[in-house]
C-alpha cells in the first residue's frame, strides 16, 4: 500500500518529518518498507505562460514559442510537444533547471534558433508512463488558468511528497485505506483526527429509481445503491489526480477518479454504472448460473460456476460482485446519470472468485480481505458528496440501503493483571485505558480490574483480549518490554526416530558428493506422459489442486522422477556439467474419492538423480556416472543403516527407464523402488540428451521396520575370526542370492560377507562360475572357539548346496 505524506497531513496535523514518522509508524508494528521522493533530484520548473506559439520554419513538428514566468523578458523556447498552444499554462524547465537522472537544460540551438529551457511533460517529471493521465500522454502537462506564475511547478502539481510503501501483515486490512492510516498516525501522535466531509444536498427522486434486490443474502450482507443525476464527465482535479498517482493509481476522469479516490482513501470499494444501461431498471444480487458469461471492464469473456456472486440487471450479468464491473455498464464519455454501489460481500467467497478467475484488483484485495460493515455507508456518503462537488451531480436521497442482518458491535474484555502477566510489564491501568481510547476503542463499562471495550468497526483484526494487549503492547513499545525469564513447565525438545533416520539418510548422501534439492509438490498435468508412464500406472490417478498457481503446478505429484529431471535440465541449461541431487519428499497418491474422512496417500520417497560424472580425485581422475556407481550409493546407504537383505532384480517392463540398465530393489521381500538410467526417450521430454540415472526408493518400508538412525557402538573386544568359502555356482545365480542365503543360514556371529573373486573360464564348467567369499566371525561376549565358526559353516554349505552350489576344490 502506497501512502502520501501529504494525504495524510489533510486528516492530521504533523510537523515530524516523513522520516521520522516513518520510523515512529514502524516500531508500532505497521512496517513501513521505503519512503520515496518524486521531486528528489529535480529542481528549476516553475509555471510559465505560453504567449505565443508559432510554427518553426523548415520543420513539421518544432514549434517557437514566447515563455513567461511572471518576471523578466520572455523567453524564446523552441518545443515539439503535439498539444502545446498560446494562452497555456505549462511546467518550465528554465535554464540551469535539473531533471530526473541528473539531467541539466542548457541553452540549446534548434535549427538555428536558440531555446531557452524546456515545456515539460509529466514523464519529463519523473513520473511513471503507467500514471499519467491520457489527455498527458503525448504531450506537455497543460495546467490549469488560475496556475500562479513562477511558483515552483513541482509544489504546484503536489509533487514535493514523500510515499510511503506499506509492507502490510494479512490482520492490519484496515491500514489498506489512506484515512485508517491517518487514524493510526493520530493516534501515535495523540492528536485529533479531522473527520471526512460527507455533506452533500440530497433530495428525492422525480421517478421510480433503480430497485436493489439481494437474491444471495449470505454472500451479500449490505448493498448500498445511490442514484447520481446529471454527472458532469471531464478531467479530475489536480489534487485528486496527484494522489490517485502517489498511490499507484492512474486518473481516468473525474467520474472513474471519484470511485478510485473513495476506495484508496476509504478501503471501501466502489463501482459506478452507467444507469441508462441497467436493463429494468432493477439491480439483482445472485450466484452466477454454470457456464454464464460476462465480459469485464479488462474487455475479457469469462466463464462463471454456480460458486461465484454476480450484480445483474433484469437482462444480464453487469459486474462480478467484489471483483470488476462489466463492460456492458462502465462509464462513458456521454455518462449522463450514475449508479453507484458501495456493498460487503462475504470475503472467501470473494477470495475464491478472484482466485478461480486469475482475476485479482484492487477491490478484491480488499473485500477479499474484509472491509467495514458500517464503512460501506460513509464511503457512499462521502463519494455522493465528492460527485455533487467535482461532478455537479444531484444526489437522490436517501440511498436504497438493503441491510437483512445488521451486524451487532464487537466487545471486548481487557483484564489490567491479564496484559501485565502476558508483557511481563507493570503498566498502569490508566495508561492502558488512554492508548486504547487514542485507538478510538469506546469504553461500555470500567472497573478496578478491567474494562470492557468497544471495537471500531474498521478493526476487524481484534476480537479476543489478547487482541487488546497486543494494542497496549505496541502503543507502550516493544523495546521498553523488559527481558523476563519463562515460567511454568517446560518440556526438552527433540527429534523422533522417524526424524533422526530421515537426517542420517540425508547426511549419507551429502557426505557421498551429493546435493540436496528442494522442489514443489505440484507438478505439470502431463508429468505422466513426459515420464511414458503406462495407460494403467495408478500414479496416473492424481490429485488436481482447485485453485493452481499456473498450468505447471496444477497436479500433486505421485512421483518423484519428474521433478527431479526438471532439476537436472535446469542445471544443465546452466552449464553445469556433472550433477549429482537427491531430495527426500512426500509423494501423493488418491485411494478412491477424497472426503473429509478419506484423505490421500502420502509416503516418504527419496530420489537421486545423477548426471555426467564425479568430481577429479587428487590423481586427477574422473569417473563417469553409471548404473554401478548409483548402486553403490545406496548400497553404502543400506550398509550405514545396518540393513542387510537387499537384492536387486533386473527391471525391463517399466518405459519410464532403460530395460537393459534398470533394477528394481528389494528389501528381502519389500519392493523398495527402481534404480537405473532413465529411458532416452523420456530425456528426450527434459531436453537431456546424455544418459542420466535415477534412483527412486520409498522410505514408508523402513519407517514400518523401526529401522533407528546409526548410533555408536562399542567394538567388540574380542577378535574376529575369518574364513574364506570358494563355491562353483550356476552362472546365473546372483550375489545376491548367495549372499542372503549365506546369512540366513549363519548365526548372528556372521558380521561380514565382501565377494573377493568371480572367475568364469577353462577351470571352471561351462554354465558354471566361480565365487570367492571371505566370511568375518565375531561375538560381543566372547572369543568364538573354531567349533563354533565351523558349526556355522557347516551350516552355510548346507544351504548353498540347496542353491546348486558346491565347495571350489
Amino acid at each position: 500500500m502506497l501512502v502520501s505524506y501529504n494525504w495524510l497531513k489533510e486528516y492530521v496535523d504533523i510537523s515530524e518529518s516523513p522520516e521520522v514518522l516513518a520510523e515512529m509508524i514502524t516500531r508500532a508494528g505497521v512496517e513501513i518498507g521505503g519512503i520515496s521522493y518524486p521531486a528528489e533530484g529535480i529542481s528549476g520548473v516553475v509555471v510559465a505562460e505560453v504567449l505565443t506559439c508559432e510554427p518553426l520554419a523548415d520543420s513539421d513538428h518544432l514549434n517557437l514559442c514566447q515563455v513567461s514566468t511572471g518576471s523578466g523578458d520572455p523567453l524564446q523556447v523552441v518545443c515539439g510537444a503535439p498539444n502545446v498552444a498560446a494562452g497555456q499554462k505549462v511546467c518550465f524547465a528554465q535554464v540551469g533547471a535539473v531533471l530526473p537522472g541528473n539531467f541539466e537544460i542548457k541553452k540549446a540551438e534548434l535549427r538555428g534558433v536558440t531555446s531557452n529551457g524546456m515545456i515539460c511533460s509529466m514523464q519529463e517529471l519523473g513520473v511513471d508512463d503507467a500514471l499519467v493521465a491520457p489527455a498527458d500522454k503525448d504531450g506537455i502537462r497543460v495546467l490549469p488558468a488560475d496556475a500562479p506564475l513562477g511558483e515552483d511547478a513541482l509544489a504546484y502539481l503536489g509533487l514535493n511528497d514523500a510515499i510511503f510503501d506499506l509492507d502490510l501483515t494479512p490482520n492490519r486490512s484496515d491500514c489498506l485505506s489512506v484515512y485508517n492510516v491517518a487514524r493510526e498516525v493520530g493516534a501515535l501522535l495523540n492528536r485529533p483526527v479531522r473527520p471526512l466531509d460527507v455533506a452533500f444536498s440530497g433530495q428525492a427522486a422525480s421517478d421510480e429509481g433503480i430497485q436493489v434486490t439481494v437474491d444471495a443474502p449470505e454472500l451479500c450482507h449490505r448493498y448500498i445503491g445511490t442514484r447520481l443525476l446529471g454527472v458532469k464527465p471531464g478531467r479530475s482535479p489536480l489534487w485528486m489526480e496527484q494522489r490517485l498517482q502517489a498511490a499507484g493509481m492512474r486518473p481516468l476522469g473525474v467520474l472513474v477518479d471519484i470511485t478510485n479516490y473513495v476506495m484508496l482513501e476509504t478501503g471501501q470499494p466502489l463501482h459506478a454504472f452507467d444507469e441508462k444501461d441497467i436493463a429494468g431498471r432493477e439491480i439483482i444480487v445472485r450466484r452466477a448460473k454454470d457456464g454464464e458469461h460476462i465480459v469485464t471492464l479488462d474487455d475479457v469473456d469469462r466463464e462463471l460456476t454456480n460458486e461465484m456472486l454476480l450484480i445483474c440487471d433484469r437482462d444480464r450479468a453487469v459486474g462480478i460482485a467484489g471483483v470488476m464491473g462489466g463492460e456492458n455498464t462502465e462509464i462513458k464519455d456521454d455518462t449522463e446519470n450514475i449508479f453507484l454501489e458501495s456493498a460487503y460481500f462475504e470475503p472467501r467467497n470473494v477470495r475464491r472468485t478472484a482466485q478461480k478467475l486469475g482475476l485479482r484488483t484492487e477491490a478484491s484485495i480488499r473485500n477479499e480481505k474484509g472491509v467495514s460493515i458500517k464503512g460501506v455507508e460513509l464511503a457512499a456518503q462521502r463519494a455522493a458528496a465528492l460527485f455533487e462537488r467535482l461532478a455537479g451531480a444531484q444526489v437522490i436521497a436517501p440511498a436504497q440501503d438493503v441491510y437483512p442482518v445488521e451486524q451487532p458491535d464487537t466487545l471486548v474484555p481487557l483484564r489490567f493483571a491479564r496484559a501485565n502477566a502476558l508483557l511481563g510489564t507493570d503498566i498502569p491501568p490508566e495508561t492502558m485505558v488512554s492508548y486504547l481510547t487514542r485507538l478510538q476503542f469506546d469504553l461500555v463499562e470500567e472497573g478496578e480490574e478491567g474494562v470492557q471495550v468497544r471495537v471500531p468497526d474498521w478493526r476487524m483484526d481484534v476480537t479476543i483480549e489478547e487482541d487488546l494487549i497486543e494494542e497496549i503492547a505496541r502503543f507502550y513499545g516493544y523495546d521498553e518490554i523488559p527481558a523476563t525469564l519463562p515460567y511454568g513447565s517446560t518440556n526438552p525438545g527433540g527429534l523422533t526416530e522417524k526424524q533422526r533416520l530421515q537426517e542420517a539418510i540425508g547426511r549419507h548422501l551429502v557426505a557421498a558428493g551429493l546435493h540436496e534439492v528442494l522442489t514443489y509438490s505440484f507438478v505439470a498435468e502431463d508429468f505422466a506422459d513426459k515420464l511414458h508412464m503406462d495407460p494403467a500406472d495408478r500414479r496416473r490417478e492424481v490429485i488436481a489442486i482447485d485453485n493452481p498457481l499456473s498450468a505447471q503446478l496444477a497436479v500433486m505429484r505421485t512421483s518423484l522422477v519428474h521433478s527431479i529431471l526438471e532439476a537436472v535440465q535446469v542445471n544443465r541449461s546452466h552449464q553445469v556439467a556433472d550433477v549429482a541431487i537427491f531430495e527426500r519428499a512426500k509423494t501423493y497418491r488418491a485411494e478412491g474419492d477424497l472426503t473429509d474422512r478419506q484423505l490421500a496417500t502420502e509416503e516418504d520417497h527419496l530420489v537421486i538423480a545423477l548426471d555426467g560424472g564425479s568430481n577429479r580425485d587428487w590423481l586427477g581422475s574422473r569417473q563417469a556416472y553409471d548404473f554401478f556407481y548409483l548402486k553403490g550409493i545406496i548400497e553404502q546407504l543400506f550398509t550405514r543403516l545396518d540393513l542387510a537383505g537387499l537384492r536387486w532384480e533386473a527391471c525391463t517392463d517399466d518405459p519410464t527407464w532403460h530395460p537393459g540398465r534398470t533394477a528394481r530393489v528389494y528389501l528381502n521381500d519389500t519392493l523398495l523402488g527402481l534404480v537405473g538410467q532413465v529411458h532416452p526417450l523420456v530425456c528426450q521430454n527434459y531436453d537431456l540428451s546424455e544418459a542420466v540415472y535415477c534412483a527412486e526408493l520409498n522410505l514408508e518400508p523402513l519407517y514400518a521396520l523401526g529401522v533407528e538412525a546409526p548410533k555408536a557402538e562399542t567394538p567388540s573386544r574380542y577378535p574376529a575370526v575369518m574364513r574364506d568359502l570358494a563355491l562353483v555356482v550356476p552362472a546365473d545365480l546372483s550375489h545376491a542370492d548367495i549372499s542372503r542365503t549365506i546369512r540366513a543360514a549363519a548365526s548372528s556371529d556372521l558380521r561380514d560377507i565382501v565377494l573377493f573373486d568371480r572367475y568364469t573360464g577353462d577351470q571352471v564348467a561351462d554354465g558354471m562360475a566361480s565365487m570367492a567369499y571371505s566370511l568375518a566371525f565375531q561375538n560381543k561376549e566372547q572369543t568364538l572357539t573354531d567349533d563354533q565358526v565351523e558349526k556355522d559353516m557347516e551350516a552355510i554349505l548346507a544351504a548353498c548346496k540347496d542353491l546348486g552350489a558346491t565347495i571350489r576344490e
